[in-house]
């Protein structure tokens, strides 16, 4: 995923960085950066949306598994799924919990929504979603929501587009 963070006043482009507070100058952001450069055409987020619009576009299409998500919406919304239950589970002291059930219930179909879009991004049914129901499906999934839609239309609409 890229990521633009600031140094001294300068954009740097990040492909994937881990936060040292020690060590977190310019020059070990460039260093990352030029190492990973390699693999971030399989991992670079095509298109330019952010968070609160990913976020945004799951909840408006929450009972929409029709359509077609790209990467950047899947793994926002992704994000955004993991520091709710994070949260919530610090919150409830644990799993199970009151705040973390709710959030769950809340969150199950416009998660599974996003997730069906994303598999007919790359061309796959929705049903495939089922694979993750056994541990070893888990795989072909996480590799389907890794990699690149499908340009322009397939059999499930048109690309979507940054909005």
């Amino acid at each position: 995923m890229k990521l633009l963070l600031h140094c001294y006043g300068k954009p740097a482009t990040v492909i994937f960085y881990i936060f040292n507070p020690l060590n977190s100058s310019c020059e070990n952001l460039k260093k990352w950066h030029t190492k990973l450069v390699g693999i971030s055409n399989f991992i670079k987020v095509g298109s330019h949306m952010n968070f609160f619009n990913a976020v945004k576009i799951c909840f408006v299409k929450y009972t929409n598994f029709s359509d077609r998500a790209n990467r950047s919406e899947y793994w926002l919304f992704s994000l955004f799924l993991g520091i709710v239950y994070t949260v919530a589970w610090i919150i409830d002291g644990g799993p199970w919990g009151p705040l973390y059930s709710t959030s769950l219930v809340i969150f199950i179909i416009p998660s599974i929504a996003v997730c069906v879009r994303r598999l007919h991004d790359v061309n796959r049914s929705g049903w495939w979603y089922l694979l993750i129901i056994t541990i070893i499906g888990c795989i072909p999934l996480i590799y389907w929501s890794l990699r690149r839609g499908d340009e322009g239309d397939n059999r499930f609409g048109s690309e979507p587009s940054a909005q």
